[in-house]
């Protein structure tokens, strides 16, 4: 069986490539943990701070099969976990301690209304 997202690996603002990620595995992780909101398309308004390794080292195959080793630091290591927590049937809201860790956000500036 395939595990399988797609995520924006490009980290050029509107670059617009979007890479195909299959049967990702975090092979390292930093130490260092930061907390940071996050939201989710999958429950919009509402956002939990997550703390997440400020560097992780992974692995994946793309959609045609290429074995890809690659360090990701930041937003984009804190993005392709986020989405390998989707894979595993966590949602970031499973990170909230009690219900009131838990935001409801009405405008959020950071989806775009273009797509």
């Amino acid at each position: 069986s395939f595990r399988v997202f797609v995520l924006d690996l490009s980290n050029k603002p509107k670059d617009g490539e979007l890479s195909i990620i299959v049967n990702p595995e975090v092979l390292e992780q930093s130490k260092l943990r930061v907390a940071a909101d996050e939201f989710c398309c999958s429950l919009p308004g509402f956002t939990v701070s997550v703390p997440r390794p400020q560097e992780i080292e992974v692995s994946y195959q793309t959609e045609q099969g290429e074995h890809v080793e690659t360090s990701l630091k930041g937003l984009m290591a804190r993005c392709f976990l986020h989405e390998l927590d989707h894979l595993e049937g966590k949602m970031h809201t499973d990170y909230a301690k009690s219900p009131y860790d838990i935001s409801e956000r009405r405008n959020l500036d950071l989806i775009s209304e273009e797509g």
